[in-house]
């Protein structure tokens, strides 16, 4: 087994989600919630997690939101990022 909590894979979809409505990385998403003192709550979707690990897919072209991708269950949010950018590597998206 991946030695992950069941909670990882359904925080990675929301990672993901949270980077694509927002349109930046769920992680600067995060703290920009931080700094501005506001939750998660006040947006009304439960759907959007304050957590890094999401990674906002652009297109190369015109700039244009795609998606995104979120990793979870890594000891940080830093290398679940970084594993969701390798990600963006590989589909030659970054």
């Amino acid at each position: 087994t991946d030695m992950c909590r069941p909670s990882s894979a359904g925080n990675a979809i929301k990672k993901a989600y949270t980077a694509a409505m927002m349109g930046r990385d769920s992680g600067v998403y995060a703290q920009q919630l931080r700094e501005q003192d506001r939750h998660t709550s006040d947006l009304a979707d439960p759907r959007i997690i304050p957590m890094q690990g999401g990674v906002v897919i652009t297109n190369p072209g015109d700039g244009a939101i795609l998606g995104g991708i979120g990793v979870g269950g890594l000891p940080s949010g830093q290398g679940d990022e970084d594993i969701s950018r390798a990600g963006l590597r590989a589909m030659r998206l970054d």
